[in-house]
This record gives structure tokens, sequence and C-alpha cells, in this order.
């Protein structure tokens, strides 16, 4: 018999899509609603709309762990390091925690900002910002878990409500986006924030910040399922993807490594797209399930794409889909070379079993530390200064 058809709206645009089916297909214990990636897309943090993060190994999709009452409140999110060691998870009441991965274990509990909105974290895991519900950002040093400046962002109101913070660290810049604009700030240090464009948008900002890995270009989607691509370096405009359906939202967007391709999740919509930045057309949908997607994220590691859904799966997807038959918005389409799954590709390793040299002392209270005393932005994380391999660190890829 037969299998049924998958119907998806037209796309309306006379465009030839590709129909693509997933990968691997993992239950959650509930709907994720976020994905991060650390160790280099090795490592998967998903954060849930109620309840402490899960952390899943990418290479063999088992769950390594949850951590159990980690957070009061609901509405988590999460940040993960570059080599996915550290997290920082944060919850709608600013209560957050530092999270030692491989074992796991709490490092320490802190309160990021009152009624956090969002925020950010260095992918060394030096520094955090989080910005609270009264638009002040509250910078952190992560190590000594100390706070170093508290500063009003939006005094007189004029750019509505935070949606994402993101923090570029090759240009040295930290990116807030609001409802009406994106601002971009130079940082010098921790604490030394100059504001370098403020970015007006012509229609409300719907979905958190994407920044290619080259750290050059980043992407916000808007109320009107529109993707404005932007430099880094100077706001400027380089590109804007328009969806065929405009009447809903953007909710969920990331770029691929050179910032050509974007994948990103309507609201409400059962199926995310893959986009064609360059040439403004859409290339794929994917039919996640009967429920409304989440998250979707580029796993650059093995070229394919995660998303999670309300229906409380994660999924793995083809990145590529040049070798899929194309045809007309609506119907599936069986793959016309099958690619190899992802567990058949040479990506597995195993996380440190090494434990922080501070860990021991994380929970102790610690006085905040002077402006001129905070380490450089782009310092080594101080999380690995020591353990059985003095020489982990060296052994990590030049990042910054």
């Amino acid at each position: 018999m037969a299998a049924p058809e998958t119907i998806l709206p037209q796309a309306g645009l006379g465009q030839a899509v590709v129909i693509a089916r997933p990968y691997s297909s993992n239950q959650l214990p509930g709907p994720a609603k976020h994905i991060e990636l650390g160790n280099f897309g090795r490592l998967a943090a998903l954060a849930f709309e109620v309840g402490p993060p899960l952390f899943v190994d990418m290479a063999s999709k088992d769950v390594l762990h949850r951590l159990p009452n980690c957070h009061a409140a609901d509405n988590t999110r999460v940040r993960v390091t570059a080599d996915g060691l550290i997290s920082l998870s944060c919850d709608q009441n600013g209560d957050a925690c530092v999270v030692y991965v491989p074992t796991p274990e709490l490092l320490g509990h802190i309160t990021l900002a009152p009624g956090c909105c969002a925020f950010a974290m260095t992918k060394s895991g030096e520094f955090a910002w989080a910005i609270d519900h009264q638009a002040h950002l509250h910078a952190w040093h992560l190590p000594t878990f100390a706070k170093i400046a508290s500063v009003p962002m939006d005094p007189h109101g004029q750019f509505g409500t935070v949606v994402d913070v993101a923090c570029a660290e090759s240009h040295s810049t930290l990116l807030v986006a609001w409802t009406q604009a994106v601002e971009l700030f130079s940082l010098a240090s921790a604490t030394d924030l100059t504001k370098r464009v403020s970015l007006t948008a012509t229609h409300a900002i719907t979905s958190a910040l994407a920044i290619n890995t080259n750290n050059t270009l980043f992407a916000f989607g808007d109320a009107h399922a529109r993707i404005a691509l932007h430099t880094i370096a100077d706001g400027a405009l380089l590109k804007i993807f328009q969806h065929f359906d405009s009447s809903r939202p953007i909710i969920a967007l990331d770029l691929n490594a050179t910032g050509s391709k974007a994948v990103y999740a309507i609201e409400q919509d059962p199926s995310f797209y893959l986009a064609s930045i360059t040439s403004s057309s859409l290339l794929a949908a994917y039919h996640h399930l009967s429920k409304p997607v989440n998250d979707v994220k580029f796993l650059h590691t093995i070229d394919c794409i995660m998303s999670v859904g309300q229906d409380g799966f994660l999924k793995t997807w083809p990145a590529d889909v040049s070798g899929y038959v194309r045809a007309t918005p609506g119907r599936t389409h069986v793959p016309a070379q099958p690619q190899a799954p992802v567990e058949e590709l040479p990506v597995a390793t195993e996380l440190p079993e090494h434990m922080p040299a501070h860990a021991a002392s994380a929970n102790k209270p610690q006085a905040p530390i002077a402006s001129n005393d905070v380490p450089p932005l782009l310092a080594r994380p101080r999380f690995l200064a020591s353990g059985p391999n003095p020489n982990q660190e060296d052994n990590l890829p030049d990042l910054f």
C-alpha cells in the first residue's frame, strides 16, 4: 500500500522545491522550545517550556542527562560553550544555573537578571550578558560568579521589548534585538560597550538573532515572515528574503556557515523551510509532524538540520538537498540518491571526564570584582585551568 502524500501549502512562486524526509527521530520528555549546540555540533542542549534543559549526544542520539530541580520557574533557555563543557541556563525569573555538562555537576547558582528576558554567553564561557524586564543589561564574569556591570539599555522605551541577545566574538560585538530595532555594540571589554549602530526595524522583529559560524553575518525574522540579512561589521543590510505566506511571523531562524542559506520556522506551522538567501529561492520544505515546529538549527559538522516541535520529538534532516527529486510544492518525493543516515557519519567523540578547578568552591559567595580587574573579553576559559589533562586548553581550536 502506498504511503499517504504529505500536502503542504503552495509556494505561489513557481519554484520547484524538495519535500525532504528525516534521517532520525527521537522522542523527548516533552515539547522542546529551543536548541543550542556545543562541542562543535556534537552536543545538543534542549530547553523546555517547563523544567530544566536536557543534553543529547548527537553522535549516538543518546540522552546524556537532565538535571532535576535545576529551575523553579518555567520558560527556560540555555547556552553552551563551544567545547560543550559548560552550560548556562536561565528561567523567566532570572534564576540561572552554570553546569559542568559531562558529569553533570552544578557549578553555580546566580540571579542572572531579575525577570530575565534574554541572555548571551561567550563561547569560552568567560562572560555572560542578560537583559531584565526593565531593560537593564547585566554583565557577569562567570568563573567567579561576579556581576561586573548593570546599565540601562533603553531608558526612553523606544525599542519595544527584548527579543534576543547574542555575542559575535570574532568582531567583539554584542547584538541586542528588540521588537523595533537591533543594536550593535563594540566590546573593548565585557563592561566597555560602545554603541556602533542602531537598526530600526520596519516590521516587528519576532525571531531570535541568527549568526553564521564565521561571525560575519547576522539575520532576524519579522512579523511578516521576512528574513533580513546584515553584516556584523557595520550592520549593512545585504538581503531580505520573503516567505511565500506573509500572514504569520517567523519564530525560529538559523544561518549556514557562509550565510547563503537559512532554515526557518513559521508560527503554528508543522513544516519548516530551507531557503537560499543568495538567490531568494525556497529550496526545501520539511514536514516535522502534525504539530507546529518550535526551533530549527543547522548542525554544521555533519551537514544536517535539527528540529524540535510541539509533538515532543527531536529530528535530524538533510541540509544538502541536491540529491533529492525537485517538484512542485505540495507533494512528497523519495530521494533520488538516498543519503547515509547521520549515525553512520564519522562524528562520534567522547566528552572529557575531568572537572573544572573551581567546582568545589563554586557556590561560595564572591565579591564583585573591579572593572579594571576583569580579564580580556576573548581570554581562554578559566573553567579548564587544571585537571587530569593540563594541555586540554591548548588542544582546543583557536575559536577567536
